[in-house]
């Protein structure tokens, strides 16, 4: 948007989403509150960092909050038998976390649970037909449908960080976060990030929800560890666990999201 006002666009900036300043490079919100009219985040501690930085912030909700039911049944006896794997929607992700979970299938099944691999339809068509043949020659189960309907039949998830961490929580399952990268951007991204925590779940809650892993050393068994930790918890347990889960799903907002962003931009246009 800098560049837009520097070619001299003096019309009205709405920035729906805007760039993770809270994360890293918090020095933008500066030119965010000089070029941007109207900020519309998706979470409420991005709109509270931005309003405390003399950014223009307007907030209602996440839009995930319009795709997902608003009181979705916990896991059934028969679902908490079965553990989503997702290892990812791109190819670099696939390569690094797939090894990583494959153990962690193993150890599942071997103890009577049910493991099944996410085939993301994002993932492109070299890396899926490449990922499905392994699974095909290991008799490795896997779903090919939208990683968010494997995740609702499912009673628990280990797998890759990103907006699969906001939809376990909306559907309240209990997820192990992975994360990992080249050691060279992981050693940018230890200089540079701001918070403790990388999913954006346990960001949104303001607790640690879900275990989340970055760069871990044997990553496959601190996995495995968090998982049947879950798993083999006592009822009550699991119980404290979903109240905290509705807490911070509240968090989340309001429903009717995009109608909000509509309002607000129509009349920040006529103002």
């Amino acid at each position: 948007i800098a560049r837009l006002r520097k070619k001299g666009y003096r019309g009205r900036i709405f920035y729906v989403s805007p760039p993770s300043v809270w994360a890293w490079r918090s020095g933008r919100t500066k030119a965010l509150a000089r070029d941007a009219d109207v900020l519309l985040p998706l979470f409420e501690f991005e709109h509270d960092y931005l309003l405390g930085r003399g950014c223009a912030s307007l907030w209602q909700g996440s839009p995930l909050l319009d795709e997902f039911p608003a009181n979705p049944p916990y896991p059934t006896a028969e679902q908490e038998r079965v553990v989503a794997l997702l290892p990812g929607s791109r190819r670099s992700e696939v390569r690094t976390l797939f090894p990583v979970l494959e153990p962690v299938y193993k150890d599942l099944e071997v103890r009577g649970y049910e493991p099944v691999f996410s085939l993301a339809p994002g993932l492109n068509k070299e890396a899926s037909r490449e990922l499905k043949r392994h699974l095909d020659s290991k008799a490795l189960r896997y779903d090919e449908g939208l990683g968010r309907d494997l995740m609702s039949r499912a009673g628990a998830i280990v797998g890759a960080s990103g907006t699969a961490t906001i939809e376990a929580l909306l559907l309240r399952r209990f997820m192990v976060v992975l994360y990992r990268i080249n050691p060279i951007s992981a050693a940018i991204a230890r200089c540079v990030l701001r918070n403790d925590r990388f999913a954006m779940a346990n960001l949104v809650a303001g607790e640690d929800l879900f275990p989340e892993y970055i760069q871990a050393s044997r990553m496959s068994e601190r996995a495995h560890d968090a998982i049947f930790s879950w798993l083999e918890s006592p009822r009550e347990e699991k119980n404290r666990m979903y109240a905290r889960f509705e807490r911070a799903v509240a968090k989340m907002g309001r429903p009717g999201v995009y109608d909000f962003w509509t309002e607000q931009i129509l009349r920040g246009m006529e103002s």
